[in-house]
């Protein structure tokens, strides 16, 4: 059975939270993904010097700040547009809705559709691909078995 959750907004309407259909959890992960990344480069300092300091950590991620905010804004509102069919249908409009609100249709997005048992099978996918790959990663450092004497 598919997730689901039913929120009521501010005004008393009741608003239907249903878990991402799999082609846009995918772009959803994608996204995610990317995010993150953006996230790990802000926090690395930029230049030649690996662990930089708290200053050049804090530089970097300010000048990328905006453009984080932005990626987390719009992949927020995809979230909500994936699991709101009011949304997605133009019935209820982001934009006309009290912070407090969009931030429940959030939340509610985030638990249906990354729910424990969704969590449970990425894991267990991911388990599955890493035994898969890991006999095809090369080794960085030799082996002390692989030694010649």
């Amino acid at each position: 059975m598919t997730p689901e959750s039913v929120v009521r907004l501010a005004a008393g309407q009741s608003v239907t939270v249903r878990e991402m259909r799999w082609p846009q959890m995918r772009v959803f992960l994608d996204r995610l993904g990317g995010l993150a990344n953006s996230l790990g480069a802000a926090l690395r300092p930029a230049g030649p010097a690996p662990g930089g300091g708290l200053a050049e950590v804090g530089a970097s991620v300010l000048t990328q700040l905006p453009e984080l905010i932005r990626s987390s804004s719009d992949l927020s509102e995809e979230l909500i547009r994936g699991c709101v069919p009011e949304v997605a249908a133009g019935r209820l409009i982001l934009d006309d809705l009290a912070a407090s609100d969009a931030l429940r249709l959030l939340d509610a997005s985030l638990a249906v559709t990354l729910n424990e048992e969704v969590l449970g099978l990425g894991k267990s996918v991911a388990g599955r691909v890493a035994a898969v790959m890991a006999p095809a990663t090369p080794l960085t450092r030799p082996s002390p078995l692989s030694s010649t004497p």
